[in-house]
Order: structure tokens, then C-alpha cells, then sequence
């Protein structure tokens, strides 16, 4: 061992060019493996950020879209299909007829949608601020016309008074008695009926509903508890 580092020190002395050309070579070679072996770890720790940013994406857009299903899920849910009521209004307005109207609708909005009062409209008797109900008819009287039936205001109303106005065409003192269309009214106009208290009213009502419109007066003993003795005492009171 000791002869082989003597005569390595004697080529060292000879030829020092060739010794540090293999020390230059050697440190190349060291610098180029541990170069080699930083930037394979660099790329590895690269791709394993990327491979997981594309994770997130992906989790991300998953995740997105589950909301975006959900929220559709429940926005389509809470959509609720509008209630629409048929209202008829006669008398002096521009435009009379039925009409569809939401359930929050009044008497005002109806009057616009029959073109507005005539000159001749008395808006006094009536309660323009008055909410509707499907199936009313709304009568506008004229100046000087009486109704037969009280002014509609907001206590009748909460109280179930009816809706429905006609005017007094008679002469003199004698007035013509009101007459109620059992094909429209509700229960509570049915009341007003001689003799007719809430039950016949519901009977009449359960039978307009399961069998359909009366198409005479005569078709109201169909009714339970209705004969031809009551019908004859409150015909005069009727029609369809």
C-alpha cells in the first residue's frame, strides 16, 4: 500500500496535468449524477402537484354541478302553479264579460279589465277595494238605480255577505224581490233563500258539484230534504 502511494506521488510529480484532468473529470461526473438525481425529484414532486391540482378541478366541477342540480331540484320544487279565479262583471262599465283574474285580485282590477266605469256608473254603491272570489258577479249600477242588495264594503265581505248585485227596475214603492241563481251562488247567498239554512245550502252545493248545473228550478228536489212544497214556497226566490 505504501509502495502504491509512493509512486502514485512520483507520476503526480511527473505528469500533474493528467491527475488534475481525472480530478476535473471525477467532480464532472459526481456534479452531473447529483444534478441528474435533484431535477428527477424536481419533475416527480411536479407531477404529483399537477396530477392533484387536476383532482381539485375535477372535485371542484363534481361538486359544482351537485349544487347546481340541487338548487335547480329545489327551485323547481318551490314553483307553484298560480291560482286563477273566473269573475263576471255587468252593468256600466265598457267591457262587460268574464274574466280571469289572480286570487289577490279587487274589484278595481277588475273594473280595468273591463275598460274602466261608464259615465254613467255610480261607484258609490260599490267597494272597489273588495277582493274576489271565483264564481262572483260584480253589477255596476247606474246613476239613480238602486241595488237590491247592500253596498259591498269590507265587513260584509269578511263576514261571508255576498258579492253579487242587482238593481231595482220597478216603479213606485213596490220593489221586485231579488232573485238568486242556484247555479252561482255560494253558500252563503244560498241562505238568504227562505227556509234554506247552512245544511240544505252545503246539499244544494254538494249536488251542484257532483252532478252539475241545475237546468231548472224544478231539479232542486233532487236535493235531499227539498220537496215540492218547499220548492213552491221559494220558487218565486230562484233562478238558474
Amino acid at each position: 500500500m505504501a509502495d502504491l502511494w509512493e509512486r502514485i506521488k512520483i507520476e503526480y510529480r511527473q505528469k500533474p496535468s493528467r491527475f488534475i484532468l481525472i480530478g476535473v473529470l471525477l467532480v464532472g461526473i459526481i456534479g452531473l449524477v447529483t444534478f441528474q438525481r435533484s431535477r428527477t425529484t424536481i419533475t416527480k414532486a411536479n407531477d404529483l402537484a399537477l396530477v392533484t391540482s387536476k383532482d381539485s378541478v375535477l372535485d371542484a366541477k363534481k361538486n359544482d354541478g351537485s349544487s347546481r342540480k340541487a338548487v335547480e331540484a329545489s327551485s323547481s320544487s318551490t314553483v307553484t302553479t298560480p291560482v286563477k279565479y273566473y269573475v263576471e262583471i255587468k252593468g256600466e262599465v265598457n267591457k262587460p264579460n268574464v274574466y280571469q283574474v289572480s286570487e289577490h285580485a279587487r274589484i278595481n282590477d277588475l273594473v280595468k279589465l273591463a275598460g274602466g266605469l261608464t259615465a254613467q256608473a255610480d261607484d258609490r254603491q260599490i267597494n272597489l277595494a273588495q277582493p274576489l272570489q271565483d264564481g262572483m258577479s260584480i253589477y255596476i249600477p247606474k246613476q239613480g238605480e238602486e241595488l237590491t242588495t247592500a253596498p259591498q264594503n269590507g265587513n260584509e265581505q269578511s263576514s261571508g255577505a255576498p258579492a253579487t248585485s242587482e238593481p231595482n227596475n220597478s216603479s213606485g214603492n213596490t220593489q221586485a224581490p231579488a232573485t238568486i241563481n242556484i247555479n252561482q251562488a255560494d253558500i252563503v247567498q244560498l241562505q238568504q233563500i227562505n227556509g234554506v239554512g247552512p245544511k240544505k245550502a252545503a246539499d244544494i252545493i254538494a249536488y251542484r258539484e257532483s252532478s252539475g248545473p241545475f237546468k231548472s228550478v224544478d231539479d232542486l228536489t233532487k236535493v235531499s230534504g227539498i220537496g215540492d212544497k218547499t220548492l213552491a214556497k221559494i220558487r218565486d226566490q230562484l233562478c238558474v
